[in-house]
């Protein structure tokens, strides 16, 4: 979660460069606001996920549960506003389909803590942790539900290391075109 930190800064730090960008000059109060409140969100959500990585999930059930869902729904805020600034910036959608992390991620936040009944998902509540994440469903037709692992902490990792190349390649594209479509 560093690296989508360090990217975030430089793409902060090359706009706040009055000198060397001029982006503010051309930015609508619309593009301005999305700017702001996407920057704001990735570091919100960046440092919350670093400073819970670092203390872990509570040993209550209770506020594991709690944890989970305030930890998935922080990535996918910042998924969000990753994606809002390419689309500022870029002036397209940003296309993950080439990365599997961000995109197993953001399911497993649907399946099992966005829309859980929808999907005939659920968290095994004592297998909640950074090693491991339980649920299970049932697939189509069956009778018995089946159960998944999922290494939440390596998961996290190879995310924040597709997030943070997108920032960075925001970030290059920013310092290549400043002097010419900036000013």
């Amino acid at each position: 979660m560093e690296a989508v930190l360090t990217a975030r800064m430089k793409i902060y730090d090359h706009i706040q460069n009055w000198s060397a960008c001029h982006w503010f000059d051309r930015a609508t109060h619309d593009e301005y606001i999305t700017y702001c409140v996407a920057k704001d969100t990735i570091q919100d959500t960046g440092e919350t996920l670093l400073v819970h990585r670092q203390r872990g999930f509570s040993s209550d059930q209770y506020e594991r549960y709690f944890e989970y869902y305030g930890i998935l729904q922080a990535v996918y805020m910042q998924q969000d506003a990753v994606s809002a600034l390419h689309r500022l910036f870029v002036g397209a959608a940003l296309d993950v389909s080439d990365k599997a992390s961000w995109s197993q991620i953001r399911d497993l936040r649907n399946d099992t803590a966005g829309h859980p009944v929808g999907r005939k998902r659920f968290l095994n509540r004592n297998a909640i942790g950074y090693d491991r994440v339980n649920y299970s469903w049932w697939p189509e037709g069956s009778r018995f539900p089946k159960s998944e692992d999922i290494a939440l902490a390596k998961l996290m990792d190879s995310y924040a290391t597709e997030a943070a190349e997108v920032l960075e390649q925001l970030s290059q594209e920013l310092e290549l075109v400043c002097a010419t479509k900036h000013t």
